[in-house]
């Protein structure tokens, strides 16, 4: 449940 930023470096949190 990230930004965009954050989800480039955590892409398992991203789609969660």
């Amino acid at each position: 449940m990230y930004g965009s930023r954050e989800c480039v470096l955590e892409m398992i949190t991203c789609v969660t």
